[in-house]
């Protein structure tokens, strides 16, 4: 870069500092508007702008993308049937509110009977069918989403008892999720602690890149393809995440830890837990396979708009 720009400005001998100083900017400017290839043709000025989006009023968007805070469908997704469920149970108890246990989770009946019909609708692969749920704590996915639900503030937990917020009702009047889908996403993704109940520890850039996963997502899910191409990407675009591995085991590498974390957070907890795409195990895989097919749903495309790039 310092042997480009010195060349560049070796043009200009004779100016003075100030007409140096706009061609340095100029220069710079441009550089940072030239599309890169391990960034899937993004510039890098383009993905600052997804790695500190700006907020407003809640929304987190920029002027070439955005998520929409209303669908134009009913959406389907693993974490809305939770939902659905806790809702539903809260509802059940006429205003009285859903007791919790002393810990201050869901009671075990409901997260039992939540368990098993979640399973039956999403969860296929047989190792499930020797996981028992005794409490909250053993439904990771249904502690999540009770945890989205809290921080999004659509349930409350007032004296012992959850509570459906007035907020929730709004969003939900006719049974209609079509707004509260976002609701669910936004807080999911710039609010939950994606690193909550992994072993992998911190590892915060992958979260903060979440709108670059979005636009990866964008770009390469039209066609089914192995998480693989997914994870090599994004270790492509930000090498430098591999610095963010607390833990060193003899008997995996920095890199399979990272690769690991990315398909746990990303690949499994976001997209596939949002409903944003479809997880299809490869051909004559077996049930220990960790490589799966990705391809991105239809409610990826209705939920992300990314527009066409001015170059």
């Amino acid at each position: 870069m310092n042997e480009e720009l010195s060349a560049f400005l070796s043009q200009f001998e004779g100016e003075s500092l100030e007409q140096l100083q706009s061609l340095t900017d100029q220069f710079m400017h441009a550089k940072n508007d030239e599309p890169i290839d391990d960034f899937l043709g993004l510039s890098s000025e383009h993905v600052h702008q997804l790695l500190h989006p700006l907020s407003q009023d809640g929304q987190h968007q920029g002027s070439w993308y955005r998520i929409q805070d209303q669908l134009a469908s009913e959406p389907s997704a693993p974490i809305l049937m939770l939902v659905n469920a806790i809702a539903a149970a809260i509802g059940a108890t006429q205003g009285k509110g859903l007791k919790a246990t002393a810990k201050g989770n869901l009671p075990q009946k409901f997260c039992q009977t939540a368990f098993l019909e979640y399973r039956e609708e999403y969860l296929e692969s047989s190792i499930y069918r020797y996981l028992k749920v005794n409490k909250e704590d053993d439904f990771f996915d249904l502690q999540v989403a009770r945890i989205v639900l809290q921080l999004a503030g659509l349930i409350r937990k007032t004296k012992g008892h959850f509570f459906l917020t007035q907020k929730y009702k709004k969003l939900t009047v006719n049974s209609d999720k079509r707004r509260l889908f976002p609701v669910l996403f936004f807080t999911y993704c710039f609010e939950f602690n994606w690193a909550y109940g992994d072993q992998y520890g911190d590892m915060s850039f992958i979260q903060q890149s979440s709108l670059f996963s979005l636009y990866m997502l964008h770009s390469m899910g039209h066609v089914k393809q192995a998480q693989s191409v997914y994870i090599n990407a994004f270790l492509k675009a930000f090498p430098m995440v591999l610095n963010e591995v607390e833990y060193e085991y003899s008997y995996t590498t920095v890199e399979e830890q990272a690769q690991s974390c990315y398909s746990s957070r990303v690949l499994k907890g976001f997209f596939w837990f949002m409903g944003l795409v479809s997880l299809e195990d490869l051909e004559g895989a077996d049930q220990w396979e960790s490589d799966q097919l990705i391809k991105k749903l239809p409610l990826f495309d209705e939920l992300v708009k990314f527009m066409p790039l001015q170059r």
